[in-house]
Order: C-alpha cells, then structure tokens, then sequence
C-alpha cells in the first residue's frame, strides 16, 4: 500500500501554511509565495474538484509590524517618550485582516472566495460547539467558497480546569483535520520535511516516511516567527494520523509543492496510520538490519537452532496455508511468472527437512579453525565471525526460507528483495 500514491484520491484536504513560508525576514507578506499557493489550491477546486480548507499562520507576525508602523505615523514630532511594542492580540487582529484582504483579492482572480473562521478554546469544549463548527465549515465547501482558519488571538484563552485542546496552529489543524473529516493534511513549513537532526548538523537526513519503532529524531531551536517548531508538527502529525488522516510535512518553499504531492512525488515526509506497511527507505532498511544484527549477537547457538526448529515445525504444521498464499501469489505474478513462484506440498516439506538439517550442523559462530602456539602462553586462533549483514535478491519462493536460514544460523542480519513490488505478496500467520 503505497500512501503518496493515494493522496490524489483524497476528497477533503486541509492544508496548514506556517508563519515563515507566509512572511519574509522583515516580517511582510510574502505576495509571490502567498500568490503560487493560491494559484495552486485553486487547482485543486477548480480542476480537481477537491474540498479544500486552509489554515493560515503569520497574522502576528504581519500585524506587529503594521501596528509599529501606524504608532510611528501617529506619533507627535514633538513626542519623545518610547511607546511599548504592541500586544500579540492587537497584532493578530491587523495581521489577520491584512491577510484576508490578500486571500479574498488573489482567490477572486480564479472566481473563488474566501470565508474566515476565527478559532478558540471554548469554541472545541463541546460537542455541540464542534457540530455547529463542521456544519459551517461544510457549507461553505459546498459553496466552493474556501475557509480560512486560525486562532482567534484576540480574544482566545485557556478554560479554567481543562486542558488545551490546542497550543499552536500545528495542535489546531491536527484536531481539525479530524474533526471535519479531512483525508489528508498537509502542513508547509520553510524546511524540506523531517530530519533526524537540524538540518545541516553532520549525520542528520531526510525521513520519506515517519516510522516511530525505528527513526530517532533530534530537535533544533524554534522559528523567531513562529510559535511552532518541528517538534510541534511531529506531535501534531503523529495525533492526526493515529486517527486516520494522512499527514505530509514538507516546504512551502519549493515550486508546485501541492501540484507535485498530489502527483505522487516523493518529497517532503509522510505520516501515516499504517506506517509498519510502508516500505523502509534504503537507510531505515539499513537501521534496521543494524539492530538486528546487534540482537542476533546477544543469543548463543543452542537458542538459534532451537529457533530454526521452531519455524521447520510450524512450516510443517501450515502447509496448506502456506499453499493457499502461494497460489495468490502465483496469481499476481502472471502468467509467465507462475513457475517460477509455483510451490508444491512436497516442496515446502523440503523447505522444513533442510531447516532441521541445517540445525543439526555445528555451530559456526566463533568456531574455531585454526590454531597455533606461538609460545608458551600464546595461542594464535582463527575464527569464525558472523559478516553482520547480508544483502540477498531472489524470486524463487524457496529462495527466502533457505536464505533465512543460513542467515540464522550463522548469526548475520538479512537484508532480502524477492522482485515483488511492495504491498503485493500474500502472507499467512
């Protein structure tokens, strides 16, 4: 099951834009960037026929220094005292009635409106507040008229013995995005999508997938622009996807994000419910190989072979399974492939007797192999040492059992392709 493969499937999309892919360093409005968005969600509804709802950050950002601008304006010649910065209230509501002008003047040049819905905490605490809230929000899709979320800031505030429902607009679209439905959530940042390490510091890389069993991640400072940083889109992306929506993290930066995500292109970094179903990247494979060539090292050889007669018995014990699987398997693969995949109850019996025959060899794990006496005292002896990973490709069914074994009973790791694309061979339990 390849996720990316299926976002253009998706229905509803709620796509969260931050504070530095919206402002520049000097805090305005951004206007090509805002513009290539636009122009690229109005595709999606015009073309695409998608339901689309938009979360927007920055408005703190652009209102301070609108603010700052209009107190230098009004200020007496002759007024020498120092006036206080504005208050991120005050910034949020010039900010955000600067953003909804741009919104309504660059979405009106593709015959598309804008409706803003301003969020607070008491606006989540109840069901019924949260039922009015999608039943808004579902007009205005059938509308085709494109709503605008964010924080009301101005007259937001925690409720007296209940928790935060959300912290930023990262918490926020990730609630949303649930509780309106969405197949998809995207969030846009300045960044390519997650790294194991801030981006730039040695031995950190990009993640195609976010897997939480393997990928061990390392944060850096926050955004001066924003009230979120990556690890605050991690917890939010982990919260939507555990509750079946599909997340992408990746760069509002980069030329035709959208258009491209929805095309199936492999950028930015996926999140999904079903993330043990994705296939490793190359260097997730290899993490993982590592790891369990460590915890092979941690079992001595009387553990392996009881090991490797465990799965000949319980071989033995699902032939007609295992047949059954095999012969979905066959059936993918085609016509001309069918021979090749083709197993018959005598040979996987086969399969279990060479797994116990190869148990009932010695040991190889630090066999010796030669020795010497040096002098008294000093022997030097060769030995045998597991490789530590092994690479192996093949599509004959028997291939992978075989391998395995080997692989077990020589204490290495195994990295195995059999040919198949992923998602397409059939398993029994």
């Amino acid at each position: 099951m390849n996720v990316r493969a299926g976002f253009k499937d998706a229905k509803r999309v709620m796509i969260k834009v931050g504070s530095n892919v919206l402002t520049n360093e000097q805090g305005r409005l951004s206007i090509g960037r805002i513009g290539h968005l636009v122009e690229q969600i109005a595709k999606l509804v015009r073309q695409d026929r998608k339901e689309v709802i938009l979360v927007s950050s920055g408005a703190v950002a652009v209102g301070s220094r609108r603010l700052e601008f209009q107190r230098r304006l009004s200020r007496s010649v002759l007024q020498e005292e120092r006036l206080p910065p504005p208050s991120s209230r005050a910034a949020a509501s010039a900010g955000q009635a600067a953003f909804m002008a741009l919104y309504e003047q660059m979405f009106a040049q593709f015959d598309l409106m804008v409706g803003n819905v301003l969020i607070t905490h008491a606006d989540l605490s109840s069901s019924s507040h949260v039922t009015t809230f999608a039943k808004t929000i579902d007009e205005l899709l059938k509308c085709s008229i494109i709503p605008v979320l964010n924080e009301n800031d101005v007259t937001n505030q925690l409720i007296a013995d209940s928790p935060p429902w959300f912290v930023d607009n990262d918490s926020l679209s990730a609630k949303l995005a649930t509780d309106l439905d969405a197949q998809l959530l995207l969030l846009l940042t300045d960044i390519d999508g997650v790294y194991t390490k801030p981006p730039g510091e040695k031995g950190g890389y990009l993640l195609d997938y976010h897997s939480p069993a393997i990928d061990e991640i390392k944060f850096g400072e926050k955004s001066s622009r924003g009230r979120g940083g990556m690890e605050s889109k991690i917890r939010a992306a982990m919260l939507a996807s555990q509750r079946g929506v599909d997340v992408v993290v990746a760069s509002g930066f980069e030329k035709n994000v959208i258009d491209r995500l929805f095309a199936g292109e492999v950028m930015g970094t996926v999140f999904t419910e079903n993330w043990e179903m994705q296939a490793l990247t190359p260097r997730q494979t290899c993490v993982k190989a590592k790891e369990c060539k460590a915890a092979l090292n941690k079992i001595d050889g009387a553990t392996r072979t009881a090991l490797l007669h465990k799965v000949s018995e319980a071989i033995r014990k699902n032939v007609q399974k295992i047949l059954r699987a095999n012969e979905l398997d066959a059936r993918a693969s085609g016509r001309e492939e069918m021979a090749k995949v083709k197993l018959t109850e005598e040979s996987v019996i086969a399969i279990a007797k060479s797994m116990d025959q190869l148990a009932s060899t010695p040991d190889p794990v630090n066999a010796v192999t030669e020795q010497r006496v040096l002098t008294d005292g000093l022997v030097l002896q060769r030995t045998m040492a597991p490789l530590g990973v092994v690479l192996s490709l093949g599509e004959a069914p028997e291939v992978f059992p075989q391998t395995v074994s080997i692989a077990l009973r020589t204490g290495n790791a195994l990295m195995f392709y059999d040919g198949m694309p992923h998602g397409t061979v059939h398993h029994t339990q």
